[in-house]
């Protein structure tokens, strides 16, 4: 059986709660990390990654002088949304789509590590997107 990838799970990357992946039943299931301790040793602690680590990619991505000035040596992700929400809405849309598209990479990476075998939802409409 194959982990599906939906947009859910690739958005429940940016939470700090912990999403842990049954690899017995293949679906995501939450669990505090005590309750993780105490059983279950089939589970895998889910994937974090930061907004700003997402934030950052999109920047360098750009590669553009101007945009990396605005960008230097400021906190993300406060001023990130100060700048790309002053009117530029194709700029806010271009972003969520790399945002979906680095975080499904990363997720398809943290697979193939842990060997699980995994699929996209083709049916997703947001995942359509980026596919």
């Amino acid at each position: 059986m194959a982990f599906l990838i939906k947009a859910f799970h690739v958005y429940s990357l940016e939470t700090e709660d912990k999403y842990l992946f049954d690899t017995y039943n293949c679906e995501l299931i939450e669990k505090s990390s005590e309750e993780a301790r105490q059983g279950s040793a089939y589970l895998i602690e889910y994937p974090y990654i930061p907004e700003a680590e997402v934030m950052e990619a999109f920047i360098k991505a750009q590669n553009d002088r101007r945009i990396d000035s605005y960008f230097r040596g400021v906190e993300l992700p406060a001023m990130f949304w100060n700048v790309f929400e002053s009117g530029e809405f194709e700029r806010v849309a271009e972003y969520r789509r790399f945002e979906l598209r680095y975080l499904l990479d990363r997720l398809e990476a943290w697979l193939d590590e842990n060997g699980i075998p995994h699929y996209c939802d083709h049916e997703d409409d947001r995942l359509k997107e980026v596919l």
